[in-house]
């Protein structure tokens, strides 16, 4: 079970979260990436960015962060732009996991493919 942690608001259910987090998975292993689920995720605002960043978190992309076995998304968005980056960030958090390390090129390159797979599947449930 993941721990929803909102410092901000949150434009999605912990329902949808769980959902987007069990659809994730093939998504990310079709890439041959071993999907690792965070144990918390963390909805925060621009202004709490700055103190993840020195708690050691990576940015992955304009408004994710990922640290060991936490991903922190930064909440007050539309619910899409928080899905791509939620999706962004449980991709980030399985090659941290995996790999042990976060390559931005890789993020850069696999995270609208992660997306749209993602939004493909979601209409089809």
């Amino acid at each position: 079970m993941v721990e929803l942690v909102e410092k901000a608001t949150c434009p999605l259910s912990r329902r949808e979260i769980s959902r987007i987090i069990s659809l994730c998975e093939p998504i990310v292993e079709d890439l041959g990436i071993k999907y690792a689920i965070p144990s918390v995720i963390v909805v925060y605002d621009e202004r709490s960015e700055e103190h993840y960043l020195n708690a050691g978190f990576i940015r992955v992309s304009e408004g994710v962060l990922v640290a060991y076995d936490v991903i922190a998304v930064k909440g007050n968005t539309l619910p899409i732009v928080f899905l791509e980056e939620l999706a962004t960030g449980l991709l980030a958090h399985s090659l941290l996991r995996t790999v042990g390390a976060v390559n931005l090129e890789d993020i850069e390159k696999l995270k609208s493919r992660v997306f749209f797979k993602l939004v493909i599947v979601m209409s089809r449930v």
